[in-house]
């Protein structure tokens, strides 16, 4: 009986092993570097977001319930006040508006002052800052500090704080804010009715 002889190659096993071997190193490589840039790119410190800077009203104040409103449609806006205060036609040096102030003697000096809110129209802020460089001026200008700025939101609507005062540590405080060709500049001290006051002011047009 005759047999084909079969060419049988004894390294070809090998060879397929060596190429199995050779894939699964490549593999492991490839898998272990994508791991390794995983975890170095999870070690990286994120820089910090930096807070903002922008002062806005305390919209989540204290009850008001027993607050008066008062509402202009004429200028567009809406304010509460404490039911123990009164309301009444106040003119400042930059303009005419309506002021807020207590009516009893025994409420000051914690309620001390005016919150008056004027309107005025065609100024700008630089325009108005120049003017009106100092709050309330004595007649050399004499003890009183220049007006600082600080960006602020009135109800939505971007604004600017300008602060100042007299050397003696005595403050004055004015909203600065420009809605539907209006400017209405807020006057209020650091009080927390004041601060009570301005938190319920709203646009209404």
């Amino acid at each position: 009986m005759n047999y084909m002889n079969s060419h049988i190659n004894p390294s070809a096993p090998i060879a397929s092993k060596n190429v199995i071997r050779i894939f699964f190193i490549v593999f492991v490589i490839i898998v272990g570097g994508y791991i390794w840039q995983q975890v170095k790119q999870k070690n990286i410190i994120q820089p910090t977001p930096i807070a903002e800077e922008t002062e806005s009203q305390n919209k989540n104040s204290t009850d008001k319930n027993d607050w008066q409103i008062y509402q202009d449609p004429e200028n567009g806006f809406s304010i509460q006040y404490p039911r123990h205060w009164e309301v009444f036609q106040d003119e400042t040096q930059s303009g005419k508006g309506v002021g807020f102030s207590a009516k009893e003697l025994k409420k000051m000096p914690d309620d001390y002052g005016v919150f008056s809110i004027v309107f005025i129209s065609g100024i700008s802020l630089n325009d108005f800052i120049e003017k009106y460089r100092y709050l309330n001026p004595l007649p050399d200008r004499s003890g009183y500090r220049d007006l600082e700025q600080k960006p602020y939101i009135l109800d939505g609507v971007s604004a600017t704080k300008l602060m100042g005062g007299k050397d003696d540590g005595s403050d004055e405080n004015i909203i600065f804010a420009r809605h539907n060709d209006k400017v209405y500049l807020i006057y209020y001290a650091f009080n927390g009715t004041h601060q009570e006051i301005l938190s319920s002011f709203q646009f209404t047009k």
